[in-house]
């Protein structure tokens, strides 16, 4: 008879334990590693961008010293404006600053149309919420008094009682311990008083005094007003140029 091949038990490979419980947690780590890319990319841009607003804003700040202070406002004898007239440059930086005036100007009049009715619209929007938490403060206040007056007359009603109950153990401790506190409450409201009145005292003849007295500070407050006020005006009429371009 021809020999039958009858399978070899021992060659069956049979599954090692545990490899199916292993977790395989290289999808979460790889998740975990772009999350953190992502925040740290964005942290990286906002740093950029404000850098650069940063830079610009000295940039520019330096161009207008150098032009108004230096050279009477006129940017072609500036330092900036003799490199750029060197290489030719300069009429169209005029021309580009002109046009960056032109619209920057239609925008602010833009602005100035219309940011009141926005602004209109967002108090109509946000006065029910400003009634409520006006209304949610007043309950806070009301119940923090409450609880106050509440706390006060149960000191007073229990506080004469825990001193008749420690006078009957320990004889005279109950009044030490009331004389203790007086003393130390008087104690420290002489000591807020006397704070109080020196640092008036140091204030008025220390600080408030030659060139930050108050007559001297609304001076000062009195001048900063009327330049305020006739820049306003100047920058209002630059804009009014400027809008009015086409």
């Amino acid at each position: 008879m021809a020999p039958t091949n009858k399978p070899n038990k021992q060659n069956k490979q049979k599954p090692q334990a545990g490899k199916k419980d292993i977790p395989n947690n290289n999808k979460m780590t790889d998740k975990k590693q772009k999350k953190q890319k992502k925040s740290n990319g964005g942290s990286r841009t906002s740093c950029w961008v404000f850098g650069s607003l940063l830079l610009f804003g000295g940039i520019a700040s330096l161009i207008a010293y150098d032009t108004h202070a230096l050279h009477n406002g006129v940017f072609e004898e500036s330092s900036l404006g003799r490199v750029l007239k060197q290489t030719g440059a300069l009429p169209h930086v005029e021309d580009a600053w002109f046009i960056s005036l032109k619209y920057s100007a239609r925008g602010f009049k833009w602005l100035e149309e219309h940011a009141p009715t926005a602004y209109n619209k967002s108090i109509n929007f946000l006065s029910p919420y400003g009634e409520f938490a006006k209304d949610l403060g007043i309950t806070l206040l009301n119940g923090g008094i409450k609880g106050w007056e509440c706390t006060k007359t149960f000191a007073s009603e229990k506080i004469p009682l825990t001193l008749e109950f420690i006078d009957k153990y320990v004889p005279g401790l109950g009044q030490k311990i009331g004389d203790f506190t007086s003393n130390a409450c008087k104690g420290f409201c002489n000591i807020t008083c006397n704070v109080w009145r020196h640092s008036v005292d140091f204030f008025k003849q220390k600080i408030f005094a030659g060139s930050l007295s108050p007559e001297n500070i609304g001076k000062a407050l009195n001048v900063t007003t009327e330049r305020a006020l006739d820049y306003y005006g100047w920058f209002h009429e630059k804009v009014d140029f400027y809008a009015k371009i086409k």
